[in-house]
């Protein structure tokens, strides 16, 4: 039988007033949306029903991705995005959930634990202050959405070497792997 446990892809920005980060000629947007399609594909391919806030470059406000959130009613939103820095040596993945103890924060230890065995050598920004490795923050997306929800930083643009590997499609499947990974645990022990 498949899994039909439905998950909401957030390919965060662009947005009116927000594009997102942009660092030689990179847009966060368009790596956010490159990896929310592969992450997509494998989704479906593991039977799960995954479905966009978008598919297109054309911008989606934070209200109309939550808005889409509570017309499909998933069970479990996960938005995409690329960080940025004023200095450039920053870098490292990270993982949010809103703050306080949430119902996301299994689904975000799971994504952390798969992110981590996948990228070993890549630097983990975490805060274990609570228990878990997530990162507590106030977004939009995560206060306002009625499911469990995360928001994973994918890098740095602003940082040479994760700007080059974020834009190498080969780099682009083992994170659509990892994150899909995390949801296949989460979605086998929620």
């Amino acid at each position: 039988m498949k899994n039909k446990t439905r998950i909401l892809i957030d390919p965060g920005h662009p947005a009116k007033d927000n594009p997102g980060a942009i660092h030689a000629g990179v847009h966060e947007a368009a790596i956010n949306l490159q990896v929310a399609i592969r992450l997509g594909d494998l989704l479906e391919a593991a039977g799960f029903a995954p479905r966009y806030t978008r598919k297109t470059s054309l911008p989606v406000e934070l209200y109309d991705r939550v808005h889409i959130e509570h017309l499909t009613e998933p069970d479990l939103f996960v938005s995409l995005h690329c960080n940025s820095f004023s200095s450039p040596g920053v870098n490292g993945i990270e993982v949010f959930t809103s703050i306080g103890h949430t119902k996301a924060d299994h689904a975000a230890e799971c994504a952390c634990q798969a992110l981590k065995g996948i990228f070993p050598d890549s630097r983990f920004r975490a805060d274990i202050s609570d228990g878990d490795l997530d990162k507590e923050a106030d977004f939009y997306v995560l206060n306002n959405t009625l499911c469990p929800a995360y928001l994973v930083e994918m890098g740095y643009l602003s940082n040479d070497a994760e700007r080059a590997k974020l834009t190498d499609p080969a780099y682009q499947d083992q994170i659509a792997a990892a994150l899909c990974s995390g949801i296949i645990d989460w979605s086998e022990t929620k």
